[in-house]
């Protein structure tokens, strides 16, 4: 058995120590080479949750994951355990993760993930994440045009520019995707909108 000790308040978790090798090269490495991890059979994990941590650890033992996500609480959960397996490794959960949350029933929410899971993926994950293009896919498909105008939207796109510029990318690729009678080139809308609003004053 290995130890883990979690968060700043020093949770402590044991898991069997070829369990958790076998599923992460990260986890393998700290307790069979050099580390101090090795001689102490324990590893701190000080910026993780204890909540996560226990999800992480349940999914070693008793896996697959089984519940399917009906609700933001289930898809808050998963995206924390991807952010989990992304940072040590853990290929077979991300693969899960992401299975579970192509479980989704698309009349489940009319809302897209909730923001503060958004952000938690965004703030912990890698550049090139696949995540976070499924996270901007899924805010171009799901979210209607109305959201993209309130405060916490804003809030959000102004902390995490990439966000939004990975939505936008999305916008383009689902217009193509639908054809070309789905988006009009501003050239072709009858109505010279944009003579107008130029000779328009802006202050």
């Amino acid at each position: 058995m290995v130890k883990l000790v979690v968060g700043e308040e020093g949770n402590i978790f044991h898991v069997h120590e070829d369990l958790i090798c076998n599923a992460s090269p990260v986890f393998n490495a700290a307790f069979n080479s050099s580390f101090r991890e090795t001689d102490e059979r324990s590893m701190k994990m000080p910026d993780e949750k204890a909540d996560d941590v226990e999800h992480f650890i349940y999914w070693l033992y008793y896996r697959p994951l089984q519940t399917p996500c009906k609700r933001h609480s289930h898809i808050k959960k998963t995206l924390r355990l991807y952010v989990l397996a992304e940072k040590y490794d853990v290929a077979a959960l991300r693969m899960e993760t992401c299975q579970r949350l192509y479980s989704v029933p698309p009349n489940a929410d009319p809302m897209a993930p909730p923001i503060d899971a958004v952000v938690h993926v965004f703030e912990n994950t890698t550049e090139k994440s696949p995540m976070r293009e499924l996270l901007a896919d899924w805010y171009a498909w799901h979210v209607e045009p109305s959201w993209f105008l309130t405060e916490a939207s804003r809030e959000m796109f102004r902390q995490y520019p990439e966000l939004a510029e990975q939505v936008i990318v999305a916008f383009s690729k689902a217009a193509k995707q639908k054809g070309e009678k789905s988006i009009k080139s501003p050239f072709d809308l009858g109505t010279p909108n944009y003579y107008i609003c130029a000779s328009t004053p802006t202050a």
